[in-house]
């Protein structure tokens, strides 16, 4: 892989975080009482979001344009992934680890602040 990849690979990787870090501060960890299904059932919306501006060439466009709705299905997949990784996905188990981890979306933006 050329550095120009790499390079680019990091570009849309800080602006997925930065969008990221936004709806965490407008919606906190609420994305954590998701189950798997949901977030795949949001996924699904975005890619129909996506598809629907494609055919139609006609019609309005959000101003942000498509880059915003794939930078949000690439944050939905690493929010999946997370989960995934914790092995939560029942309604009690969320709400353990909701309680384990108050502080985490302060934490995201802590960290978000040095880069």
């Amino acid at each position: 892989m050329g550095s120009d990849t790499l390079r680019q690979y990091d570009e849309v990787m800080a602006r997925a975080r930065a969008v990221f870090v936004a709806k965490n501060r407008d919606y906190g960890d609420s994305w954590r009482l998701l189950r798997l299904k949901s977030i795949t059932d949001q996924i699904y919306v975005k890619v129909r979001r996506i598809r629907q501006l494609e055919e139609m060439p006609d019609a309005p466009r959000v101003p942000e344009g498509v880059e915003t709705e794939y930078l949000d299905i690439l944050n939905y997949c690493i929010m999946a992934l997370i989960k995934l990784s914790e092995g939560v996905d029942d309604i009690e188990s969320v709400e353990r680890q909701l309680s384990n981890h108050p502080t985490e979306g302060a934490r995201v933006k802590d960290d978000s602040a040095d880069k």
